[in-house]
């Protein structure tokens, strides 16, 4: 079972139990398609990524229209307020996390993280047909339903953003991705030699590079949130005092409550309509998979902001 408690915090860590139902299906597909044996020619290796990327992505959309409520939107928001928990510790705790969470979970998190944020974008409709109560509340806990859902998105979000990876170094590289299909064994993909070598050469002399680049990042962007709008993410998240967990209030309501002579309602709306994840903001899923690659991303807690039936 993925489920973990961590520090008091639930937690579903990757899994692979439905590479059963998935990874055999896209076995099946590009083997009628494409035969079997090894396929090297670059065009066929990207038409094969681009099947692959396809079949992940409109599977995980079904799987999210099969399980769309509010009591799933606030499992999957609660389960990243604690993969933020858990990242925090990682980052100035590490003996706390490496003593509860095997090593390879903890390389899984950036990741995790990275798809839970995409759950919740491609859960939000227009208008749910629920109306939050204690009932519901009560659904959005940790079960076996809601855990295995999450399990299945999880497994298939991180394939995708493996296959859009892959599609992106084959762009830059065209002849570094590879794949062998046998009869008997399920459909693998392969970084060819010396690109293997090349690449993580590459993304270790890169990942140098970012720890100088984001040095002291937090405090530039605060200066100049502060400087842009007369507020910033120190300030907005001392007003708002809240604890890692789901809290759900009216917006106007809750702006209201945490608006002061220094930050109108007005200013907090503006300022925290950049940290919300909404119906009306979201992107498409498929861009969103491809916006995962980029390197200049924050990570933050996104505020939630849904309708419910009245």
């Amino acid at each position: 079972m993925p489920l973990v408690k961590v520090l008091g915090y639930s937690y579903v860590t990757l899994s692979y139990r439905f590479a059963g139902i998935h990874w055999t299906e896209i076995t099946r597909q590009v083997r009628f398609t494409h035969g079997t044996g090894q396929v090297d020619d670059p065009i066929e290796v990207n038409q094969i990524l681009q099947e692959i990327l396809s079949y992940l992505i409109e599977s995980f959309k079904d799987v999210v229209k099969e399980n769309r409520s509010i009591p799933f939107l606030m499992f999957v928001h609660g389960i990243h307020e604690s993969s933020m928990f858990i990242s925090n510790k990682v980052q100035h705790d590490p003996d706390a996390i490496f003593d509860l969470l095997p090593e390879q979970d903890i390389k899984d998190l950036p990741g995790v993280r990275r798809i839970l944020k995409l759950i919740m974008e491609e859960i939000l409709i227009e208008s749910f047909d629920e109306e939050i109560d204690e009932q519901i509340k009560t659904k959005s806990l940790p079960n076996k339903y809601n855990v295995e859902a999450l399990e299945e998105l999880l497994y298939l979000g991180i394939q995708a953003l493996q296959a859009v990876d892959q599609i992106s170094k084959s762009a830059i590289f065209k002849k570094s991705i590879a794949f062998k299909s046998h009869r008997k064994n399920q459909l693998t993909s392969f970084t060819k030699s010396p690109y293997f070598q090349l690449i993580e050469t590459i993304s270790e002399d890169m990942a140098t590079y970012s720890t100088h680049y984001y040095h002291d990042a937090n405090d530039m962007l605060d200066g100049a949130l502060k400087k842009t709008f007369g507020i910033n993410l120190t300030e907005f998240l001392s007003a708002l005092g809240m604890p890692l967990g789901s809290l759900i209030v009216p917006k106007q309501e809750y702006l209201r409550e945490i608006a002061t002579a220094d930050m109108p309602i007005e200013k907090l709306e503006l300022f925290s309509s950049g940290l919300t994840l909404s119906y009306s903001n979201k992107m498409p899923i498929e861009l969103s998979f491809y916006k995962m690659q980029e390197n200049n991303r924050l990570v933050y807690r996104p505020i939630i902001e849904f309708k419910d039936k009245f």
